[in-house]
């Protein structure tokens, strides 16, 4: 079993918490694909690698039409018991991001927090922009929330830690030269004394190799932000917020 498809199983219901993702991150975030996309509400949504569902509820409650996908069924387990809390009638289905099962029906699709650049050949990680390409509707927006591979070098830090409400978070990171894929050990020690332990390795694509495997999916690129505040991406920002269309055939 690959890493990203047995993690979610050991968050579990601490993924949130442990990642920092509060209700103002994710409400921050939704703000930022709502005005980068200026859609109406009742437009088809895809949220890509869904997770806990946070993003695909906040919009719901807005009032777009939200399908949250993701391989995990623990995560969307999670999601579906936030959402029926909240008397929300989101869909959630399960399924590899390489694969999506629609064709020209969403007005946007997007992928939050990193969720991409999993597989270990460069071709599967280019599958999921064709997949993504085939679920749009023409003029469909595509955004990719993703990390700054040259700031990540610039700023290497082979250990990192922070305290959170209900533990310790702590990352192990080597950068393989050979792969070009940031690999991380992860720790979580719960303040009840249990100690969560997972694997992540991720191929540190750069942004001119992104915007060549979009092009070739049949994307143009639209706006590239180096934050949610649409701050210029450069060497200085470590996030990358890329807006694609997908083209006219």
């Amino acid at each position: 079993m690959k890493w990203w498809e047995k993690t979610p199983s050991i968050l579990s219901g601490d993924y949130e918490n442990i990642y920092g993702l509060t209700d103002d991150v994710t409400m921050s975030e939704v703000v930022f694909l709502i005005d980068e996309t200026s859609l109406p509400l009742l437009s088809n949504i895809l949220d890509l690698c869904c997770g806990t569902g946070r993003h695909s509820i906040r919009l719901a409650e807005l009032g777009y039409n939200v399908i949250g996908m993701d391989i995990s069924s623990d995560f969307l387990q999670t999601a579906t018991e936030k959402s029926s809390q909240l008397g929300l009638s989101n869909q959630w289905i399960i399924g590899d991001m390489r694969d999506i099962p629609f064709e020209n029906k969403f007005d946007l699709v997007f992928i939050m927090f990193g969720a991409w650049g999993f597989f270990e050949e460069d071709r599967e990680n280019f599958n999921v922009f064709g997949a993504v390409n085939q679920a749009l509707k023409m003029n469909g927006h595509f955004i990719l929330d993703f990390f700054n591979r040259d700031w990540i070098l610039r700023h290497f830090q082979p250990a990192y830690w922070v305290e959170r409400k209900v533990g310790y978070y702590l990352e192990r990171r080597q950068f393989d030269n050979l792969k070009g894929r940031l690999n991380t050990e992860n720790i979580f020690i719960k303040r009840d004394g249990q100690i969560l332990k997972w694997k992540t390795s991720i191929r540190a694509f750069t942004f001119q190799e992104i915007i060549k495997l979009l092009d070739q999916a049949g994307f143009s690129i639209y706006n590239v932000y180096g934050n949610l505040e649409r701050q210029s991406y450069d060497l200085n920002t470590p996030r990358m917020l890329l807006h694609a269309i997908k083209k006219i055939k």
